[in-house]
């Protein structure tokens, strides 16, 4: 007897359930071990301590907003650590991240950087160092942009702390890619929420965007991804160089503001 195939709409509401079980049980967890009511942490916490079905409409746009405003901090970020390195000149060791770097901030779209920065998709190293030899800046920074990080570690922690949750989250995208490009067809049967889910978790997106820019932008990830397959990139250095240009791309697209002339004026 065979079961129904899910649908991608079914499928990502399975993968939210694994995950609200999960957190469900660590909540569980630590109330009888640190033997406190978690209710206290969850009035503060909601979003780490309540499982998503108990998120309100206004709290997920709250979410969303904080997100994409987390992507124009990131990208200050990058920007301010290498123009402090750039006045205090370059040392052999930083000139190789300043070039990576500028290359990625001047990059006119992710299919631009991906062409500027080839050498780099490719894992020179032994296996499991597949962000060996990736700027420590752009790996927290990246991460940081397009991740919920355990305890906020991506605005504080140094990049060392950042790569093991940032590689496997990176691992988790490859998995969902690879589901996403066998349903790709099934995209605009999604809700808002999960397009938004999935687009700012691969560093774009934003709550002004429709529906259909965000399925476009999606499809047009997907596309990148399957190239990547399809020519060998490390799946994990590949998604990361993919997630620094979106978010790029996606500061580039926002209301001008101070960051947005410091990056994008000639």
């Amino acid at each position: 007897m065979k079961g129904e195939t899910l649908s991608l709409r079914q499928q990502l509401r399975v993968d939210r359930s694994s995950k609200d079980a999960v957190k469900m049980a660590l909540v569980l967890g630590a109330q009888f071990a640190l033997k406190q009511n978690m209710l206290t942490w969850g009035i503060i916490f909601p979003r780490v301590i309540f499982p998503s079905t108990f998120e309100t409409e206004e709290a997920a746009h709250v979410y969303f907003e904080a997100r994409s405003q987390r992507r124009v901090e990131c990208a200050n970020a990058i920007l301010t650590q290498f123009q402090s390195l750039a006045r205090e000149g370059h040392t052999p060791s930083t000139e190789g991240d300043i070039n990576v770097t500028k290359k990625l901030l001047k990059a006119q779209s992710s299919n631009a950087a991906v062409n500027e920065l080839s050498t780099y998709l490719k894992n020179e190293g032994k296996p499991g160092q597949a962000l060996k030899g990736v700027p420590p800046i752009v790996k927290k920074q990246a991460g940081r942009a397009a991740f919920d990080l355990p305890l906020n570690v991506g605005a504080w922690a140094p990049a060392f702390m950042c790569t093991p949750f940032l590689k496997g989250s990176l691992k988790e995208i490859h998995a969902s890619d690879k589901f996403l490009m066998e349903r790709q067809d099934e995209l605009d049967n999604l809700s808002r929420r999960d397009l938004l889910e999935l687009a700012l978790a691969r560093g774009f997106g934003h709550e002004s965007a429709s529906n259909q820019e965000l399925s476009k932008q999606l499809s047009s990830w997907l596309a990148l991804a399957k190239k990547g397959d399809e020519e060998g990139w490390d799946p994990v250095r590949s998604r990361l160089l993919f997630m620094g240009a979106n978010v790029v791309q996606s500061i580039r697209q926002d209301p001008p503001g101070e960051l947005h002339r410091a990056l994008f004026s000639p």
